[in-house]
């Protein structure tokens, strides 16, 4: 399962440069979890800051343990993450 809590990312210091503000949710193990919303939602900007690709603020765990525990290599092989592009 993979949990966020609280997750924020901007690309500026600044309260309107905010991409993601306070995000919660839980993607169940063995479960289709599907990420939708507009151009310029943050879609992408979530995933890459849950893969670590982009650095944020909050809780990101991957089956109850925070990423901040995995090595890359560890973290790389229990998640995945394919983009539209």
């Amino acid at each position: 399962m993979i949990e966020v809590h609280n997750l924020t990312f901007g690309y500026s210091a600044t309260e309107d440069g905010q991409i993601l503000k306070g995000v919660d949710f839980a993607a169940k193990t063995g479960k289709l979890t599907a990420l939708i919303g507009t151009n310029g939602a943050g879609k992408s900007t979530l995933l890459k800051t849950i893969m670590g690709i982009l650095k944020g603020k909050g809780e990101i765990s991957v089956n109850g343990k925070p990423v901040s525990q995995y090595s890359t290599k560890d973290f790389s092989s229990t998640v995945s993450y394919l983009s539209q592009d």
